[in-house]
């Protein structure tokens, strides 16, 4: 089994969309190199589970005009519509926490 973890967003910088700030947090290049470090072999069934901040910037970065995260709507799943980041579902998770400290 797989699993990688992004961790240390600060959440607050999630609501910036204006992509030449410093504090922008880009969204697709974190999810590209997660995706990436789980073997190729693995990916099949992979599976993202975010929280509500990062769900609501994931949404928001893929409406923005530079097409910064590759996020479709459209796809079913047990009879609901699902979300899909690189080809893969998305979750929202409120078991994820937004408050931990750093590591």
């Amino acid at each position: 089994r797989s699993a990688v973890r992004i961790c240390n967003i600060d959440v607050s910088n999630l609501e910036i969309t204006d992509t030449t700030d410093a504090n922008y947090i880009d969204l697709r290049k974190l999810t590209i190199q997660a995706k990436n470090k789980i073997p190729s072999g693995r990916r099949g069934r992979m599976k993202w589970y975010v929280s509500e901040a990062v769900m609501n910037a994931l949404e928001i970065q893929a409406g923005n005009h530079t097409g910064n995260v590759h996020l479709r709507y459209g796809e079913w799943q047990d009879s609901k519509e699902i979300l899909k980041l690189h080809g893969k579902p998305v979750f929202q998770c409120d078991a994820i926490l937004e408050t931990e400290s750093a590591i």
